[in-house]
């Protein structure tokens, strides 16, 4: 994809892309033409990692080309690599963040579109302040037990998805996992002392690690075929459950002892993500159906069959608190109202937002006196941009 003729019409760069489970995996690779444009040559792979989207030029004279890196999700930089090889590709760190699509304009220009595409947590209140704002993806927080903690997923690092904790308003983040290889679902034990999450290894696949909530070495704790991730903790901390799509049961939630152990099949009919125990602990309370609108469901741990909570919650919008079960209610929007469906069965409203781009994907966050609901808000913007006397 993507094709660039160079200047002498005679060296043809384009990216070349495998399918992967996480997307597209592309390398720059150049290939020399003969006068009728036929190859004489094989294909020569420049550099990789290449984002298929960030697009691809040659520069002016012919000697390199310059092309966009997505080291994290919607995180992109501008790089320049040399034809001859003889020198490392580097970063023109001159675009800054954002930097893709370039294109060589007259005379020495270059042009490109800059994307900022963030992910920011806001608080559900009648006039919502942001909690978490920055320019990268600051997405999954959970309130640690007492409160006085949040743990997210966030592309501040500029290199990799990890995981961080601030104070509950967001302030003092400091960086608690690196990589390699993305990490998210940070999931709080219940005495607040360690934190579950899913990493993706050097395979592809995702499995679920705990580490200390002040920091060190993190712990494997799944292994084996197949992914597991979103991990939740059972009340009594002795469990903690995870999703499967291809353990060999179809899509199913799982539990494994919280210190690793046999992992054993929760659900048998199908569940999505995030699968969270009932604040008693005596029921399992997940969805079949992960996009779109569906039943919530409680299933009884101790056995028996499902029975509905809900007749429809907007994708995996939904937590489990003190008060009772938080919701989004289904709906055409752009408005969305959450609702509280407490202990006694009684559904109400306590607020509504504006469903923006990126809240259907992610659970809630519910503070543990039940007092502030964290939501996310996504936002976009592309500037077109232009580096003049570029060289």
């Amino acid at each position: 994809m993507s094709p660039a003729l160079a200047p002498d019409g005679r060296h043809l760069a384009y990216l070349a892309c495998v399918d992967t489970s996480s997307g597209p995996s592309c390398d720059v690779e150049v290939m020399e033409l003969d006068e009728r444009w036929q190859p004489v040559s094989a294909p020569r792979r420049l550099t990789s990692p290449v984002s298929p989207a960030g697009g691809l030029v040659w520069s002016r004279d012919g000697a390199s080309v310059i092309y966009s890196t997505e080291p994290v999700l919607k995180t992109f930089y501008l790089w320049r690599a040399w034809v001859n090889g003889d020198r490392a590709p580097e970063r023109l760190e001159v675009a800054g963040l954002g930097a893709r699509m370039p294109a060589i304009a007259s005379g020495n220009r270059l042009a490109f579109v800059r994307t900022l595409n963030s992910m920011g947590v806001s608080t559900l209140e009648p006039a919502p302040r942001p909690v978490l704002k920055s320019s990268f993806w600051d997405i999954q927080p959970q309130f640690s037990p007492d409160g006085t903690q949040l743990v997210f997923t966030s592309s501040r690092s500029g290199v990799e998805l990890d995981l961080w904790v601030a104070s509950a308003d967001g302030s003092g983040p400091r960086q608690l996992t690196r990589g390699p290889g993305p990490k998210g679902s940070p999931a709080w034990s219940p005495d607040g002392h360690r934190i579950a999450f899913d990493s993706k290894g050097d395979d592809g696949r995702l499995t679920i690690w705990t580490i200390d909530a002040d920091g060190g070495a993190p712990r494997q704790i799944t292994k084996g075929p197949g992914d597991q991730n979103t991990p939740t903790w059972s009340r009594d901390g002795r469990w903690i459950y995870f999703f499967s799509s291809n353990q060999g049961a179809g899509n199913n939630t799982w539990r494994v002892p919280a210190t690793g152990g046999p992992l054993e099949r929760v659900t048998r009919d199908g569940s999505t993500e995030f699968a969270l125990e009932s604040m008693d602990g005596k029921d399992l309370v997940y969805k079949r159906q992960f996009f779109g609108d569906s039943p919530l469901l409680a299933l009884p741990l101790a056995g028996g069959p499902a029975r509905q909570l809900v007749p429809c919650v907007h994708d995996v919008n939904y937590a489990v608190g003190r008060a009772g079960i938080f919701y989004a209610a289904c709906g055409p929007g752009p408005e969305r109202s959450i609702h509280l469906l407490d202990k006694a069965g009684r559904d109400r409203v306590v607020g509504s937002i504006q469903d923006s781009w990126g809240f259907g994907g992610q659970r809630l966050a519910v503070a543990p006196d039940d007092k502030t609901i964290l939501i996310p808000q996504g936002s976009l913007s592309n500037d077109l941009m232009v580096i003049e006397n570029f060289r």
